[in-house]
C-alpha cells in the first residue's frame, strides 16, 4: 500500500509538474486514486514533524494540537492561534475570542477536513474541546481505537472522515499511541485500492 501511495503521489507530481513518474504510471492513469494514509502529504508531514514530536509525552496535548490544525488544516492558521492563545490551546480560548481572532485572518479553512465551515459554530466547538480530547485520550491509552474515533465524529464539524484521518495521525506505526485502526475505506479509496 505505500508503494501505492508513493506511485500515485508520483504520478500527482507528473500531472502537476511534468515530472516523470516512472514505471507504475500507467498502471495507474486509467484509475482514480487515493492517497488515504497521506503519508507523503505536507501537512501530515507538518503534523508529524511540529505537533507529535514536540508533545509526544502529553497525551492531552498531541490530541488537542492535532484536532485543532486538522480542523483548519491550513499550517499557517494554526501557527497564528498558537501565537495568539499559548501553547495550551485551552486556557484562555473561548468561542467569542477565537472566533474574533479568526474572522479578521483570510482563508483559514481548507474545507478538507470539516463538514461545516461556519465559524462561529467551528469556533464554539473548539472551545468547547476538552471533554471530547480526554475522551479520545484516555481511549486510546486503553487502546480502543474504534470508541476514540467514534467520539471525535460526535463533534458535528468534523464527522466521521475527519474522524478517521485524526485516528490515522494518531495511531500510524510508531506513532504516539500505536494502537491498531482501520478506517472505513469510502468509495474514493476503495475505488483506489482496487
Amino acid at each position: 500500500f505505500r508503494e501505492f501511495t508513493r506511485a500515485r503521489h508520483q504520478l500527482w507530481l507528473e500531472r502537476t509538474y511534468g515530472t516523470q513518474a516512472g514505471s507504475n504510471a500507467d498502471e495507474l492513469r486509467p484509475h482514480h486514486y487515493t492517497n488515504l494514509w497521506r503519508e507523503l502529504d505536507r501537512g501530515t508531514v507538518y503534523l508529524f514533524n511540529n505537533i507529535q514530536k514536540q508533545r509526544f509525552n502529553d497525551p492531552l496535548a498531541l490530541v488537542r494540537h492535532s484536532i485543532i490544525y486538522r480542523t483548519f488544516n491550513v499550517r499557517e492558521t494554526y501557527e497564528d492561534v498558537r501565537k495568539k492563545f499559548g501553547n495550551s490551546l485551552h486556557r484562555g480560548i473561548t468561542a467569542e475570542n477565537l472566533y474574533e481572532f479568526l474572522s479578521q485572518r483570510e482563508k483559514n479553512f481548507t474545507s478538507a477536513y470539516v463538514r461545516c465551515c461556519d465559524l462561529k459554530l467551528v469556533c464554539e466547538q473548539l472551545a468547547n474541546l476538552d471533554d471530547h480530547v480526554y475522551t479520545i485520550a484516555s481511549r486510546l491509552d486503553y487502546g480502543r481505537g474504534r470508541d476514540a474515533r467514534e467520539a471525535i465524529s460526535k463533534v458535528y464539524s468534523f464527522g466521521s472522515f475527519t474522524g478517521d484521518q485524526l485516528m490515522m495521525d494518531l495511531c500510524w506505526e510508531g506513532g504516539p499511541f500505536g494502537v491498531e485502526f482501520v478506517p472505513k475505506f469510502g468509495p474514493g479509496a476503495q475505488r483506489g485500492l482496487a
